[in-house]
């Protein structure tokens, strides 16, 4: 028998030969063809094929692809996941591939192929023989780990009658309805890819500014790929920074559309089978479009090169120049309009204005106006020089009264606020001043912060004051990880940080480099800890500060970082920024002593003065408690500071003195003595590398195998050589991934025995001062390579073995 097999463009001839006892039975028959044109179909015509493009999957969805056909070469895998389908998602894939396809003309006439008549073991048996030609299939199966059903749904629901696929439990089966999605369109499976995305941020709502009128033509018509690529290839002209922006596709969902933007971003490196190969982050922008164009929702890593896309969309739709601004300062700036209009027009009962100030286009210089009418003098100076309302981020600040002639400051430096207050500065001042302080003394990490810490935090660095890092941990024994059995030390406390979207699926195993184990986050059902990791950023408070000290039109000069001599009245007043003070002799008690003065302090527990020092939390300025004015008058009454009575000074004091005059001290030689006790590593006595950490132990000794070869050898310490992570893991042995077990301990290292020696005995220790990391020095190779420092480390004889 010959059969004609087609398939898309290729034509194939198959001829089979049955013995006489198999054409008796037609069942065993067509059971025969049914192998041999599978056999055909996977072998003949090629194991990898992808479909639509190999480019598709790995591009498009950004799945790895190669990861995932090497692990479906292995059959064990195939079987597996074949008996993981349920009987629904099984009968998807079987009809569409031996019933739906061109070979169907082979099989119609035989009862074999009315599918419900069928067991579904019969059907996964069947797909398991021919699993090789199920690569596409496999890869949609992967595709649906982390999507949410109501991305998979939204996009079927046009398409399919979505409630086919509804189970019992009221869940949708979406494996089910991804595998019919793709065979009826593999693009859908995009739309799913970027919805979900849409679902999974956060956006920064904008407004057109002065919206123009619409255009006949629809801002949906408009846009096309060829539009779309064109006002990519200008900005990235603009750009002028090497990269490209990849338009990625539309999706229209309620009135609502949605462009995809990728584009590289924050250069990294990955490692590939130990090589490291770097690049950049991808930056995905989305652009969430109103369908008159007249506003946007953004989500990008960089805001501002967002909004100049958006920007560019609109102005070539609407023919004219157009921009976006972001809806909260639209908020403000409306706000402070329709006030100082309802002033003008004295549509408020009993309140007028009696201070308007002006900026001018010189630094600090203002126009003030002052007077008691100055609505009348506004509406007759708009003929000549127009509306103050025209531009009104020319306005600092008004001042106006009440009925009761009580001053009332509405607005000060308003148009610079880019968010609501938090809540909690209403509801309880208290608590408010309270978290601003401890903010503004963490610089450092701060485990499951409740509403209010997280809202104040918020406010703070959309001010510019803080830099916040959220992100996730786990700990590697953790008494409530109740399915965490492979536990090595049940002491052992290393904080492991995990990202919020780590999948067991794609991810690799997370290692402990304490214990020298692979975590299972996801299998072990380890408890994830959220922490807000806090930075201080002191430039932009000093900025803040010294914007309210111009602002009270008083004679004030900027000596040195954090220190000002202002004049209030006829006396002269210290103000002193202790923390920012890049001149600490003005902190002297010969220099406090001969002025008023006040500290303005981030942390005013850390100060315990001789004299009795007039000091202001700055977070009382910050949250309006106190005004700079109130400060500094307070001060002129307090006077000049006084030595506390009954108060002897101490002969030792932990504080270097501080000369009233510069001069230059000799360099002081750093030296540290690494001992060996018992098996663990001692700096100055001071225990930095335990025995439980293995590994952490093995790489110790390799470095100090080679300081002691150069140290005998009487090398140079300039020359003593460096060893690449290379080196390290052919001494070590069985290391599989270099980064984790190598790279990051010794960072780790590095870091914990400086924390040590400077919290133990307030040592300024350096990261490199034990372990250094430099350029190794191997033959034609440039990375990075480490060795013990020779310059710094002692070794006592009497403890090396």
């Amino acid at each position: 028998m010959v059969i004609k097999l087609i398939r898309g463009e290729k034509i194939f001839y198959l001829m089979v030969t049955f013995p006489t006892c198999i054409t008796t039975s037609p069942g065993k028959m067509y059971n025969l063809l049914f192998y041999a044109c599978c056999y055909c179909c996977s072998s003949r015509l090629g194991m990898v094929n992808f479909h639509p493009s190999r480019e598709f999957w790995e591009s498009s969805l950004e799945m790895p692809v190669s990861s995932l056909l090497k692990d479906f070469q292995n059959p064990i895998l195939r079987e597996s996941w074949l008996n993981s389908l349920s009987g629904r998602q099984l009968t998807v894939i079987f009809l569409h591939l031996f019933k739906d396809q061109q070979n169907a003309q082979l099989f119609k006439e035989h009862e074999l192929w009315k599918h419900d008549d069928i067991p579904t073991q019969q059907k996964r048996k069947m797909l398991t023989d021919v699993s090789e030609s199920l690569l596409n299939y496999y890869l949609v199966s992967r595709f649906s780990n982390s999507k949410s059903e109501l991305a998979i749904t939204e996009v079927a629901k046009p398409v399919l009658n979505s409630e086919l696929y509804l189970l019992q439990n009221n869940k949708y089966d979406r494996k089910s309805l991804l595998f019919t999605l793709f065979i009826t369109d593999p693009n859908l499976l995009k739309q799913i890819f970027h919805f979900n995305k849409v679902q999974k941020k956060s956006f920064s709502p904008c407004i057109l500014k002065n919206p123009p009128r619409q255009r006949s033509t629809s801002f949906k018509d408009f846009l096309s790929d060829s539009v779309l690529q064109e006002i990519l290839t200008h900005h990235d002209l603009s750009r002028d920074d090497g990269f490209t922006s990849q338009f990625q596709g539309f999706f229209h969902h309620q009135d609502r559309i949605y462009l995809f933007i990728r584009r590289a971003s924050d250069s990294d490196l990955i490692l590939n089978s130990n090589q490291v190969v770097h690049g950049y982050k991808p930056d995905r922008i989305i652009l969430d479009f109103s369908s008159n164009a007249n506003q946007v929702n953004l989500c990008t890593k960089n805001i501002k090169h967002g909004l100049k896309i958006a920007n560019s969309i609109v102005s070539q739709y609407f023919e004219y120049e157009c921009s976006f601004v972001d809806v909260h300062n639209h908020n403000a700036v409306a706000q402070v309009r329709t006030f100082i209009s309802s002033c003008v027009q004295k549509s408020i009962p009993n309140v007028s204005m009696y201070e308007l100030r002006f900026l001018s286009s010189k630094p600090r210089t203002y126009l003030t106006l002052t007077t008691d009418n100055i609505e009348g003098v506004l509406q007759k100076i708009e003929p000549v020089v127009g509306s103050v309302l025209r531009d009104i981020s020319l306005i600092q600040h008004v001042k106006s009264t009440c009925l009761i002639k009580k001053n009332v400051k509405i607005l000060n430096h308003c148009l610079k606020i880019s968010m609501d207050l938090p809540s909690c500065q209403k509801q309880n001042p208290a608590t408010y001043r309270q978290i601003i302080t401890d903010l503004l003394t963490w610089n450092n990490s701060y485990d499951a912060p409740n509403h209010d810490y997280l809202e104040v935090a918020q406010y703070l660095s959309s001010l510019g004051f803080l830099n916040l890092r959220e992100y996730y941990f786990i700990i590697c024994a953790n008494d409530k990880d109740d399915l965490d059995l492979h536990v090595i030390n049940p002491f052992c406390n290393n904080r492991l940080e995990i990202a919020s979207d780590y999948d067991e699926d794609y991810d690799d195993p997370i290692m402990c480099d304490l214990c020298e184990r692979d975590i299972l986050p996801d299998t072990y059902k380890k408890q994830r800890y959220y922490s807000l990791g806090v930075t201080i950023n002191y430039l932009k408070v000093i900025e803040w500060f010294e914007e309210q000290l111009a602002s009270l039109n008083i004679t004030s000069n900027k000596v040195a970082t954090g220190v000002y001599y202002v004049i209030v009245g006829t006396s002269l007043v210290s103000l002193i920024i202790p923390d920012c003070c890049s001149d600490k002799s003005y902190l002297t008690i010969d220099k406090l002593k001969i002025n008023p003065a006040a500290l303005i302090s981030f942390n005013k527990e850390n100060f315990k003065p001789f004299l009795d020092l007039y000091i202001v939390p700055i977070a009382d300025l910050i949250c309006e408690h106190q005004t700079l004015s109130e400060v500094l008058g307070e001060a002129v009454e307090k006077g000049v500071p006084k030595l506390l009575p009954n108060v002897s000074f101490q002969a030792l004091n932990c504080y270097p003195y501080i000369p009233l005059q510069q001069t230059k001290l000799a360099t002081q030689e750093k030296t540290l003595q690494l001992q060996i006790k018992n098996g663990n590593i001692y700096i100055n006595d001071i225990e930095v590398v335990n025995k439980q950490s293995k590994l952490g132990m093995n790489i110790f000794f390799i470095l100090l195998e080679q300081f002691w070869h150069d140290f005998k050898e009487g090398i140079p310490p300039e020359q003593h050589k460096t060893l690449s992570i290379g080196q390290i893991a052919d001494s070590l042995g069985n290391i599989s991934d270099t980064e984790q077990q190598i790279r990051k301990p010794i960072n780790r290292m590095q870091k914990t025995m400086a924390e040590k020696l400077a919290k133990t005995l307030g040592l300024n220790v350096k990261r490199d001062d034990i372990i250094q990391t430099l350029p190794w020095s191997g033959i034609g190779i440039k990375e990075y390579g480490y060795r013990l420092n020779p310059f710094t480390l002692l070794l006592k004889k009497s403890y090396f073995l």
